[in-house]
């Protein structure tokens, strides 16, 4: 039984993972909830991306890309999370709709 609850599991973690990845030259790009203000922004530029929208949290964005390596660069450059831009309707803020 456990091995079935564990195959379930991993099912769907491979799927949620194929939702989440960035796609279409968007990423939702998250930075720590600790770090100052704008540090996202940053994070985006070093990773040679564009700033596109602002989130109603301070430590998240999304960002515009065109390059393929682009997350493993929002990785080093000091993101924690990186998402797919089409999650990002529930986050964006009322000013940038």
């Amino acid at each position: 039984m456990r091995i079935v609850g564990l195959n379930l599991a991993v099912i769907a973690l491979v799927l949620l993972a194929g939702m989440i990845v960035p796609r279409n030259g968007r990423a939702l790009v998250m930075v720590s909830p600790f770090a100052p203000a704008g540090l996202v922004s940053e994070v985006i530029a070093e990773a040679g991306g564009t700033y596109f929208a602002a989130t109603r949290f301070d430590n998240m964005a999304v960002a515009q890309f065109e390059n393929s390596n682009f997350v493993f660069r929002l990785i080093s450059a000091g993101a924690i999370l990186i998402m797919d831009g089409n999650l990002a309707s529930a986050c964006i803020s009322e000013s940038e709709k």
